[in-house]
């Protein structure tokens, strides 16, 4: 959507086929315009690696898996570095009252 704009909305792999130069995915924020919302990655690969649609299909669905993985383990890497700093402060959590509740519900 960002080097192509044109194809916004349903099928885009399809309407692309065999017509640009680049192939590529974009994780964005959902928002009530379709594919309107600010990207957060984005991923592609050359057209000459792709040889018919069905690759397509297939080099999409692992670029879109790596856009995914790449956005979930930053996180949870910045979920555990709160979490990290949550436990060097004592203030955070040893003085409350509730933190054993809250570890026993998870053991």
């Amino acid at each position: 959507m960002t080097k192509y704009p044109e194809l916004k909305g349903k099928d885009p792999q399809v309407r692309a086929w065999d017509k640009y130069d680049s192939y590529g995915c974009i994780l964005h924020e959902v928002t009530a315009g379709v594919d309107e919302g600010p990207i957060i990655d984005s991923d592609e690969i050359g057209a000459e690696l792709v040889k018919n649609l069905d690759d397509l299909f297939i080099v999409l669905k692992k670029l879109s898996i790596n856009l995914w993985m790449r956005f979930l383990c930053k996180q949870f890497e910045e979920e555990r570095i709160y979490e990290a700093s949550a436990m060097r402060n004592p203030l955070n959590w040893q003085n409350d009252p509730n933190a054993g509740a809250k570890s026993a519900e998870y053991s």
